[in-house]
């Protein structure tokens, strides 16, 4: 038996009935694409506060473990503008990213990926979403962390990567730790491809905060801080018997032995003479210090004056323009932080992007900043 056909003259007919039921006086003029995972600030709002939209901004996802970069500077409108995902190393792809850094161009990031202290290599790579990472250290001493570039001012067109081989380091103290340093390699890079010279070693211990613009001064953190000048191989203890947070070295060649860190807890070993006043005792990520190798405070933050509704700060970072520093403000314990620009001459700030319910930056998204020209 033939199966059953429908009559093309019935179907014109009723296609004709609802076409003329149908109202055609919306008609859209383009297309209106998904809203970003992020709230970025707008790009006038970026100018407004820095001086420039020739800015980027770096930072790490707890839930895709990779670094995500934003250009203020690109063709994007403010609706659209998103962040590009950088590929993670081969065979690490479930490995966190940690503390990406841009080039003295902006161009690049160095950061570092690990599963535990023990098992941690730092790379470089270019700013585009096909850009393969680079491995900073020899294939057969691989281990690295918290990596910072470096430009000699000796020899202005030698750039080089800094690195501690010790992970988060410093549990014991500086002063007795041994079996441990910190090198520095110079980078040549062409295109997305880099080369790396010999493995330079620069201090006898490990410094996790960078050097300084003149290569004076290193700085480090955690069980506790410390300055260390290169060319006397000194060791200057800071907020002695006290933790710190993300040590940040300062990038003003007028302020070589300058660092910043987060504090914890308690009464800071610290000389507060040059601010004119006495801090006392502090919670735990509420004061974000900028101190000398002589142990004074030259500045400092308080949480509570970027935003009273979250309990702490975290992942404070100096950016290449000594005025302007990242950090996030969030309640410690939950993975929804908002990020800022923070003003230091003024202590305005500039939230710069927030998060959404459906990516959210936590308290290790470790944000950096870079500010053109």
């Amino acid at each position: 038996m033939r199966p059953k056909t429908k009559s093309v003259l019935g179907v014109g007919l009723w296609g004709l009935l609802l076409l003329a039921a149908c109202d055609f006086s919306y008609q859209p003029v383009s297309f209106v694409p998904p809203k970003p995972p992020f709230t970025f600030a707008s790009g006038a709002a970026v100018e407004n506060f820095i001086g420039t939209r020739n800015a980027k901004v770096a930072f790490t996802l707890k839930k895709t473990l990779s670094v995500q970069v934003v250009d203020f500077n690109d063709t994007a409108t403010d609706e659209t503008r998103q962040a590009v995902t950088l590929k993670k190393p081969a065979g690490k792809e479930t490995y966190s990213s940690d503390s990406p850094l841009f080039s003295p161009d902006g161009g690049w990031v160095t950061y570092f990926v690990y599963t535990g202290e023990e098992d941690c290599v730092p790379y470089v790579q270019q700013c585009t979403p096909d850009a393969l990472p680079i491995q900073v250290t020899p294939t057969a001493s691989p281990a690295g962390n918290d990596p910072h570039w470096w430009v000699d001012p000796a020899a202005p067109h030698d750039t080089f990567i800094v690195y501690a081989d010790k992970f988060r380091t410093n549990l014991n103290s500086l002063a007795t730790l041994t079996g441990s340093a910190t090198y520095k390699r110079k980078i040549t890079r062409s295109g997305a491809s880099a080369t790396f010279g010999p493995v330079v070693t620069i201090a006898p211990k490990p410094f996790t905060g960078g050097i300084s613009p003149d290569g004076a001064f290193l700085c480090t953190g955690y069980a506790d801080a410390a300055l260390w000048d290169v060319g006397a191989a000194k060791l200057y203890p800071v907020n002695s018997g006290k933790q710190v947070c993300n040590p940040s070295i300062c990038p003003d060649p007028a302020h070589p032995d300058w660092m910043m860190f987060l504090c914890f807890d308690g009464v800071q070993n610290l000389d507060e003479t040059a601010i004119n006043r006495t801090l006392g005792a502090v919670r735990e990520h509420q004061i974000i210090y900028v101190v000398d190798k002589s142990n004074r405070v030259q500045w400092f933050i308080n949480k509570d004056s970027i935003a009273d509704n979250n309990t702490e700060f975290q992942d404070p970072e100096w950016s290449n323009k000594t005025d302007f520093l990242m950090a996030l403000a969030g309640n410690a314990g939950e993975s929804n932080y908002d990020c800022y620009i923070i003003k230091r001459s003024t202590g305005d700030k500039l939230s710069l992007l927030s998060s959404s319910s459906g990516s959210r930056l936590n308290d290790t998204s470790t944000p950096s900043l870079w500010i053109g020209n």
